[in-house]
């Protein structure tokens, strides 16, 4: 009888709950999808002592999400799934800049190759240095040889220091750490 109790309780209260969500939702694209997520909830409490009848009881919710923690840990953990974050991550981060210089330089093709490191558990990216190839339609006036093993011509010019600004305001990093070459 307790159980039977319960339930009228339960069901009772997430009527009145529900009820109440949807006269304080405004009337506009989502409260359809409110309704449906509240419809789950009032689906979930019915049946709910149908599935403790023939379970009896021994549904723990607490295992289940221990379960599911230690298996996020676990994956966390897995340093082959941060590293393909990382590339992910500088992927992205190159075509936003590609773009950015794309739109803010009339169409200035370039390609853009960030060198640096994400730390996933600090929410941290520390970029050491970007390497920005600008394409044939680039004022290329001016170019000097950079003194590194592989040579590459960076450029210095007007289209050069535009590139270096934009960067360095939009990433919040030093202009130092742009390098811009002619196309590669």
């Amino acid at each position: 009888m307790d159980v039977l109790r319960g339930w009228v309780i339960s069901l009772c209260a997430t009527l009145i709950f529900m009820t109440a969500v949807e006269l304080i939702l405004p009337d506009n694209s989502t409260k359809k999808y409110v309704k449906f997520v509240l419809g789950l909830i009032l689906i979930a409490v019915i049946i709910n002592p149908f599935i403790r009848l023939f379970t009896r009881n021994s549904i723990n919710v607490d295992n289940f999400i221990t379960k599911y923690e230690n298996a996020v840990n676990v994956q966390s953990d897995n340093g082959g799934s941060s590293s393909a974050t990382e590339e992910r991550f500088f992927s992205n981060l190159e075509k936003n800049c590609e773009e950015i210089i794309k739109k803010d330089l009339n169409g200035t093709n370039t390609n853009v190759k960030i060198i640096g490191k994400l730390d996933m558990k600090d929410t941290k990216v520390d970029i050491d240095h970007l390497e920005v190839y600008v394409g044939s339609n680039g004022n290329t006036d001016d170019i000097n040889k950079t003194s590194n093993d592989i040579t590459k011509k960076q450029l210095i010019s007007s289209v050069s220091k535009q590139i270096k600004s934009i960067l360095s305001k939009e990433l919040n990093i030093d202009e130092k750490k742009i390098y811009v070459y002619k196309g590669e």
